[in-house]
């Protein structure tokens, strides 16, 4: 057997490989993930950029171009958020602008399908439906608005992720209101993730508007 001093000196150098390589996980995760999320905020600051030329130019219909460069930001930001909640999942924060970076992609996208619906309009007409499981709900989701349901799935789950994460997230709450359809809810949940949102975000300018 091992000495007691090159014993005790193995223990403690398992120790610190272990304490160490927590260490480097916590700390690792999030600095990549900050990489990441600057890379979003600056694809944001593009977007709003573009938006400000769109409001400069109003007395003119709004130009594919443009839309389209809006449509490219926005996949930039869904895959630089992808990648921030990739390497810290748990920034509540970060799932809650994915989860709405996926709504816009899903209205811009829709807004020349050949089935031009909105998220309000989708999640209206669920609901009038009363779809008997979520599998039918899902069947028919995919056959009204195509692939683009995905986008709809993909925000919901990450609305839920910042909720429970950090349930003072006000948006998320605002989101599960615009997608909570696809839980088979009805239309008093909307009103009650409604108040919620503005319970904990009474002064964040989405959710009173």
């Amino acid at each position: 057997s091992l000495p007691a001093s090159r014993q005790r000196w193995c223990e403690l150098s398992a120790a610190t490989i272990i304490v160490s390589s927590w260490m480097l996980l916590i700390t690792v995760g999030p600095a990549q993930a900050a990489v990441h999320w600057d890379r979003y905020r600056l694809a944001l600051v593009n977007r709003s950029q573009l938006g400000h030329k769109q409001l400069a130019d109003a007395s003119r219909a709004p130009s594919r171009d443009l839309e389209r460069q809006q449509e490219a930001l926005t996949a930039e930001m869904i895959l630089e958020l992808t990648q921030v909640v990739k390497w810290d999942p748990c920034f509540g924060r970060g799932h809650v602008r994915l989860a709405r970076r996926y709504l816009e992609q899903f209205e811009l996208r829709q807004k020349y399908a050949d089935n031009a619906m909105s998220v309000s309009q989708v999640r209206d007409a669920a609901i009038a439906s009363q779809f008997k499981s979520p599998a039918a709900l899902r069947e028919w989701l995919e056959r009204a608005v195509g692939q683009n349901a995905n986008l709809l799935y993909q925000a919901h789950t990450h609305a839920l992720s910042s909720a429970r994460i950090c349930p003072l997230e006000g948006k998320a709450f605002l989101t599960l209101a615009d997608l909570c359809f696809l839980e088979g809810r009805r239309r008093n949940a909307i009103g009650g993730f409604g108040q919620q949102s503005q319970r904990v975000g009474p002064y964040d300018g989405d959710v009173l508007f």
